[in-house]
């Protein structure tokens, strides 16, 4: 597998520690509540038996495909103490996907009445795919500065959409919202009174 991230060295550690050592990090109910990701903008959690076809199969594949995510688990007995925090039913398996920049999370539901009978594997992904994109989101950060997302937009690499010297009171911003939220999941919105110098020397 090789390295497509950041060429800093925290980000380059925190890959080779989480694909040459432990996979996934087992947490308490407590450290997910305050669950580090100074690294990474999104979680995706695991909540009971490990020894599970959707933890071996779906959860630890997804994991070895998708190295912009921190993956967690809880065993079973940790995950009857709050799974239910966060939609899970219960005494089912589960999966949360958390969200750094909006404090958002989301519950994966199999699809199991699917006509077309898509693979667990392939459903966690298409439901994880597209919340790895911010919608809709002004870029903050002095002009020397990385603006945030920076690492999201150029790095994987992904289409984005720019709207330069926006006026925040305008008509048309209320359209270019709508537009962000017609079109999420598949390319994000941003706006902002002037680029960043580091977007320039792209």
């Amino acid at each position: 597998m090789n390295y497509s991230g950041r060429d800093t060295a925290p980000k380059m550690i925190h890959w080779l520690t989480k694909f040459n050592d432990h996979l996934t990090a087992e947490v308490s109910c407590e450290h997910l509540k305050e669950i580090d990701v100074e690294n990474n903008e999104f979680t995706l959690a695991y909540f009971g038996d490990q020894t599970s076809s959707l933890y071996k199969k779906t959860f630890e594949r997804y994991a070895l495909t998708e190295e912009r995510v921190e993956y967690v688990s809880l065993s079973r007995e940790e995950a009857s103490h709050c799974a239910h925090e966060f939609g899970i039913e219960g005494h089912d398996d589960g999966i949360v996907f958390f969200r750094n920049f909006d404090k958002e999370n989301f519950l994966y539901v199999e699809d199991h009445d699917d006509p077309k009978k898509v693979p667990v594997y392939d459903q966690l992904k298409n439901f994880v795919n597209p919340l790895l994109l911010p919608a809709y989101f002004e870029w903050i950060g002095d002009e020397d500065q990385e603006f945030q997302h920076y690492s999201l937009i150029f790095d994987t690499p992904q289409s984005a959409l720019f709207l330069i010297g926006a006026d925040l009171n305008a008509d048309y911003m209320k359209v270019y919202e709508e537009s962000a939220m017609e079109n999420k999941g598949k390319i994000p919105f941003t706006y902002g009174e002037a680029l960043p110098k580091s977007f320039l020397f792209r």
